[in-house]
């Protein structure tokens, strides 16, 4: 339902769109969920990072709508 708060599960997460610095839209299975996750803060070039990776602060293996769990972070060594 869209507005309402949803979680799903990182491993589960399989493409993103970038809409800018701040917010992605992540697909997980099957193509027609989406999930609107937005930043705490921007990231410069985000719209051209071939691999991000998630991590929810709870380390439950989901990422929710209330509370502070995504963490965006870049490719290791780039």
């Amino acid at each position: 339902m869209p507005g309402a708060d949803a979680c799903v599960f990182i491993r589960n997460i399989d493409d993103w769109v970038v809409i800018d610095p701040t917010t992605l839209i992540v697909h997980a299975p099957p193509r027609k969920d989406a999930y609107l996750l937005k930043l705490f803060a921007p990231l410069p070039d985000l719209d051209f990072k071939e691999c991000v990776g998630f991590e929810d602060s709870d380390h439950n293996g989901q990422l929710c709508g209330l509370g502070d769990d995504l963490v965006v972070h870049d490719q290791i060594g780039a």
